[in-house]
């Protein structure tokens, strides 16, 4: 699967959430979702996400057996064309689980810029407690000393 860069990601992540709620303060309809309470409880919120999208008319909200199924799957129809992963046009059954992969595998650098990058957010959609942000800066000013460390060994 191709990746996207994690500071672009971030600055994509920054701009959708900023525009939204942009357009949240105006007229338009808008629903917000983190994606750890869809994957905590997807039943509940697929279906809030029906009605909503149903203009909040209960006689319109449906219950689609496809939409969550027992094994924590989702089927989607091919129409799916919100951005994400590019397996959302495969058709198949859209497994709805924790996606926490990153947490490993991200190079502490990587995180501590894109952490830094979208802290604002992070903090405002409750991701980021005090005692996180410290850590953060902690980790944010390890890595500067270890970056600048590394700058004067280069050269």
């Amino acid at each position: 699967m191709d990746r996207v860069n994690p500071v672009s990601a971030a600055f994509i992540w920054n701009l959708t959430n900023i525009l939204m709620q942009t357009l949240k303060k105006g007229r338009a309809r808008y629903l917000f979702l983190r994606y750890e309470d869809l994957i905590n409880s997807p039943e509940l919120w697929l279906a809030k996400i029906v009605q909503f999208a149903c203009d909040n008319r209960p006689e319109a909200a449906y219950k689609d057996e496809n939409l969550t199924n027992t094994d924590s799957t989702s089927n989607l129809a091919t129409e799916h064309t919100a951005g994400g992963n590019p397996n959302r046009y495969d058709g198949r059954a859209i497994a709805l689980q924790v996606d926490d992969e990153w947490h490993q595998k991200m190079p502490k650098v990587q995180k501590t810029l894109v952490t830094t990058f979208t802290a604002p957010l992070l903090h405002k959609y409750g991701y980021l407690s005090y005692s996180q942000e410290r850590s953060q800066r902690q980790t944010e000013a390890n890595s500067c000393a270890t970056l600048t460390e590394n700058k004067r060994s280069i050269g």
